[in-house]
C-alpha cells in the first residue's frame, strides 16, 4: 500500500509548467472539484492559479483549515474518502469476479485505456518485437 504524499509535497516536486491537482478533482473533468477543490478555488484567483508559489501557500492555507460541515481536516477527509473508493472498486472487481471476468485482466484493460492511443500504440509494437523473439 502506497503512503499517502500532500498535496504540497506534490506541487513542490512539479515543473512550473506541470502545476496542477489531480487531489481536487476527482474525475477526469477539471469542472467537478471535491470541497478541498472548491476550497482551494476560493484560495486563488484565476490569474494565480498556474502560480506555483501561491498554490503551494493556499495548499498550506487550507490543509490547516477544517473541512466545512464536518470539523475535520481536509487530508483525514481526503484519506476517508480514499478509502471509500478502494472499497468500492474492490467490490467492482469482485462482482466480476463472480459473474465470470478475470479481475486481473480487467484490471490491465482499465490501464491501457488510461494510456494515450501513441504510448499505448508503442506498448503494443514493443510487445509484440519480444513475443516475436521469443518464439
Amino acid at each position: 500500500m502506497s503512503t499517502f504524499v500532500p498535496p504540497t509535497a506534490l506541487i513542490s516536486r512539479m515543473s512550473p509548467k506541470k502545476v496542477g491537482c489531480s487531489v481536487c478533482h476527482p474525475q477526469k473533468s477539471k469542472k467537478t472539484r471535491n470541497h478541498y477543490g472548491a476550497a482551494l478555488q476560493e484560495a486563488l484567483d484565476k490569474k494565480n492559479e498556474k502560480n506555483k508559489a501561491r498554490i503551494k501557500d493556499a495548499l498550506k492555507k487550507i490543509e490547516n483549515d477544517s473541512c466545512p460541515g464536518s470539523g475535520q481536516k481536509w487530508i483525514e477527509r481526503l484519506e476517508e474518502e480514499k478509502t471509500a473508493l478502494s472499497q468500492d472498486i474492490r467490490e467492482v472487481y469482485s462482482e466480476a469476479k463472480g459473474a465470470g471476468f478475470d479481475p486481473k485482466v480487467m484490471r490491465q484493460v482499465v490501464r491501457l485505456r488510461k494510456m494515450e492511443s501513441a504510448d499505448r500504440a508503442e506498448l503494443e509494437a514493443l510487445l509484440d518485437t519480444y513475443m516475436a523473439a521469443l518464439e
